[in-house]
């Protein structure tokens, strides 16, 4: 799955510029295994409340499906402003199988609702999974990361 940085609190210094991860993944890994390799991938020593949405024609639309973690539901309508009665999974249980995501279909990954950090990630191609190989694993990184908590972009 291929995940780039399509906003959030950056500075001039990596304003304009590509900032993504390929990761690979099995269909067995939850959302929360998803969350948890993007969070390591850009180097945020911060765990933070997150949300995936998925469907529809407008990204993070809340009538697309929306997966999180029930217990932060509150503090996101309150951050995000778009109010959700509850999500349509928990981030801990869902699958990415059970999502039945397309190639190229996007997947939207917001962390940190207070900061705003939203990502698209798409699934570029299905294979096999290698046996002998530990899953969820980084293929590729595209630009630095930038500070999960930039003293240059204004205090959060």
């Amino acid at each position: 799955m291929d995940g780039y940085i399509a906003g959030g609190p950056v500075s001039d210094k990596f304003a304009n510029k590509r900032i993504a991860r390929t990761i690979e993944f099995r269909c067995d890994n939850t959302l929360a295994q998803v969350h948890e390799a993007y969070r390591i991938a850009y180097d945020r020593a911060e765990d933070r409340p997150y949300e995936f949405n998925v469907g529809g024609k407008k990204r993070f639309a809340p009538e697309n499906k929306n997966y999180g973690l029930p217990e932060f539901l509150q503090q996101r309508n309150k951050s995000i402003g778009k109010k959700l009665k509850k999500y349509d999974g928990d981030a801990r249980t869902t699958t990415l199988a059970s999502l039945g995501l397309n190639i190229h279909q996007p997947l939207g990954y917001c962390f940190d609702f207070v900061a705003d950090w939203y990502h698209f990630i798409s699934l570029e191609k299905v294979e096999t999974v290698i046996p002998t190989v530990d899953y969820p694993r980084l293929r590729r990184r595209v630009g630095k990361s930038p500070p999960q908590f930039d003293p240059e972009v204004s205090s959060l």
